[in-house]
């Protein structure tokens, strides 16, 4: 059977051209960090006390039972380093995550926000799809076949790589999560990211089977 568009979708849009990436893949350092803490977070703790009292520099990793999501930590990290550009990097997303996410550009916790998701997530969720597009803009959203999950934060203060199991919303399973303060590990990332939202491809008109062509051709 031939796949139809999706009428919930616009026809015109802004998306990658897989094709053409050519951002560096693999992160290498030689001198890993010293400065690190490490949190068995299994007894019922919260973000905050996940996160509490950050010193720049000093990188964190915590493991948990699920019982804070993303936005949780994203949240508290926040509060802490002040306004930040977001980065949002995940599987998937769902309208009280996004509600969260707007609420945070609302009260100006955040100066921007944009979004790469699976390229499945449109035709799973088409109208949170375009709820994004109408809300965020359509330039602050790429699908592709992805299933990386980190948070890129950019404040005045801070450059911060949120690292993590997690999706955004809270999950009562194992999960970990990393903060690094690593500025190469931000720029690889950022560079990628930068390299997606570069290339206003016409994905909006796409089956998805098309968009797993386009990612399988990526050399």
């Amino acid at each position: 059977m031939k796949p139809r568009p999706n009428p919930l979708m616009p026809r015109r849009d802004l998306t990658l051209d897989i094709t053409a990436l050519k951002s560096p893949t693999v992160f290498r350092k030689l001198k890993p960090s010293s400065k690190k803490i490490i949190r068995r977070l299994t007894r019922g703790e919260t973000a905050r006390d996940a996160v509490a009292n950050l010193v720049i520099g000093q990188d964190v990793f915590g493991f948990t039972k699920g019982q804070f999501s993303l936005l949780d930590l994203i949240a508290t990290i926040n509060d802490q380093v002040g306004p930040c550009h977001l980065t949002l990097s995940t599987w998937t997303a769902a309208n009280a995550d996004l509600d969260h996410v707007w609420a945070f550009l609302s009260n100006h916790s955040l100066l921007s926000a944009r979004f790469v998701l699976d390229f499945t997530f449109q035709r799973r969720q088409p109208a949170v799809a375009q709820k994004i597009r109408e809300i965020f803009g359509r330039d602050n959203i790429r699908v592709t076949r992805n299933h990386a999950k980190f948070a890129l934060m950019e404040s005045k203060r801070a450059r911060l790589v949120v690292k993590t199991s997690m999706n955004l919303n809270t999950n009562p399973r194992f999960e970990h999560f990393e903060l690094s303060w690593d500025p190469d590990l931000f720029n690889f990332l950022q560079t990628i990211c930068a390299e997606l939202f570069q290339d206003p491809s016409d994905q909006g008109a796409m089956e998805t089977a098309a968009l797993q062509r386009q990612f399988n051709e990526k050399k």
